[in-house]
């Protein structure tokens, strides 16, 4: 496993970790930035 595949796997993670969180978190970080 190369770095870009880690690179994607960790994106996957933290996209279905947002998802599991909900549409508040998502709306904090809309805030945030």
């Amino acid at each position: 496993m190369d770095f870009n595949d880690k690179l994607f796997d960790f994106l996957v993670a933290t996209d279905q970790l947002d998802n599991f969180l909900g549409k508040n978190s998502k709306d904090k970080e809309k805030k945030r930035f």
